[in-house]
């Protein structure tokens, strides 16, 4: 296999090894509407860049140490019978034998065409391959789904199976280029994040991102019929656009942008908001409090930072996101079942997720920062982010009347209780 040999500069710092694979979460991907001006300015837009369909699906990651194969969701390793999406085990006996012919590849490649010393561990081997990709399908209207299996996504139409969509390698000290990892994965036989436009960074980022998924035809799977779905376009999540060779921003973070369709976007225009139900269990002067609170600022002269966080959660506290959060947790029926009585957890998953995305803007940043060096202020901007993420929270649930949420007791700066028997997800102070 032959592939340019990367550079040390495409690499981020070099970790320490660790003996055999170790769960590394896969890096988070921005929206290009947070970046794309970074990426000028940092001199990433020239050479070629590559741009692949969005899978709306649950990230799921393949590792191996070349000897044995383990899954893993977004934030945790997977263990034999946990509580994933039912069946999650399927893909481990699908991919084991693909994926161990993976890291065999890369280590052939390496000894024909050695890395920086740095790109592998100290006894210049290659230890580890983190295979990142998406799980995805579980319904397919018109074809048989086995009963252990449960839709991943709603909303698109990719297999009546589930399967795995692969788009990233990972080495354990950076990952790979996309040519190598594209060669790689079509010799291993993965289903994988094929190039839908290779150009400029300009070129890609224009590329359309609404059309139909790709998905279905490439799996050989027929077009949906029937009355239901006329006229129905079954749109892919977006787009990933990213450089062909991997590249870092000066903080470290990875060069890669998305583009989501409005239907699936986690940040939204309130000018294009349809009107949101009501939960009919939030408090009642919810809204009103919060003018008060901000018209006794304002006469203070300290309401102006205040306003405006507590007016970009609006835009960033949505269902898009939550149908996110939940996915890394896994199927949706489970966890509704297991969540209803702790529905605050939930809430304070939502919270700390669209605040963790917003203060990735500078602007927000500084702002968030001012406001929490007041007490009273910063109580504020947390109720109403709690305020905002108790509505489609309890949307999800559907509550009996009598049920409520005390919005004001769920603090996105202290940790929430346990979520899941690893205590994984919990939310950690700000």
């Amino acid at each position: 296999m032959e592939a340019p040999t990367p550079d040390s500069t495409t690499l981020p710092p070099k970790e320490l090894p660790s003996a055999g694979p170790r769960f590394r979460r896969y890096a988070s991907i921005e929206n290009h509407q947070l970046e794309a001006e970074t990426v000028r300015t940092e001199g990433h837009a020239e050479g070629e860049w590559v741009v692949m369909e969005k899978v709306h699906g649950s990230n799921f990651c393949f590792l191996t140490d070349g000897s044995t194969v383990t899954g893993a969701r977004r934030k945790a390793l997977l263990a034999p019978g946990d509580k994933y999406y039912p069946g999650w085990e399927i893909l481990l006996e699908m991919y084991t034998d693909r994926v161990l012919r993976a890291f065999q590849l890369l280590q052939e490649h390496y000894a024909a065409h050695p890395p920086p010393r740095r790109r592998l561990d100290d006894d210049g081997k290659l230890h580890q391959l983190y295979v990142y990709g998406e799980l995805f399908g579980g319904m397919y209207p018109g074809l048989p789904t086995p009963p252990t299996q449960a839709h991943v996504q709603k909303g698109i139409y990719y297999s009546p199976t589930y399967d795995f969509f692969a788009f990233d390698l990972h080495d354990g000290h950076g990952y790979l280029d996309y040519d190598l990892a594209e060669r790689i994965f079509q010799t291993a036989g993965f289903f994988y994040g094929e190039a839908l436009l290779k150009g400029t960074f300009d070129e890609c980022l224009a590329y359309p991102h609404e059309f139909t998924t790709t998905l279905p035809k490439r799996l050989g799977h027929p077009p949906l019929v029937g009355a239901r779905y006329e006229g129905y376009k079954n749109l892919a999540e977006g787009t990933v656009i990213k450089p062909v060779r991997n590249a870092y921003f000066t903080n470290g973070s990875r060069v890669i942008l998305k583009k989501k369709i409005d239907l699936y976007a986690e940040i939204i225009d309130i000018r294009k908001r349809e009107p949101v139900k009501r939960d009919r269990n939030a408090k009642l002067g919810d809204d009103a409090r919060l003018a008060q609170e901000l018209e006794k600022l304002a006469g203070e002269g300290a309401d102006v930072d205040v306003r405006w966080l507590c007016d970009e959660f609006e835009r960033y506290v949505n269902a898009n996101r939550l149908t996110a959060v939940v996915s890394k947790i896994g199927f949706e029926g489970e966890v509704r079942h297991r969540l209803r009585y702790k529905r605050g957890q939930l809430i304070g998953l939502l919270a700390k997720d669209a605040l963790d995305d917003l203060l990735k803007r500078p602007e927000a940043r500084a702002r968030y920062d001012a406001v929490a060096q007041n007490k009273a202020r910063k109580q504020i901007v947390t109720r109403r982010l709690n305020t905002l993420a108790a509505r489609p929270v309890a949307l999800f649930f559907d509550p009996p009347a009598d049920d409520t949420t005390d919005v004001d007791n769920v603090n996105v700066d202290t940790p929430a209780a346990d979520v899941s028997d690893t205590n994984e997800y919990v939310v950690t102070n700000m």
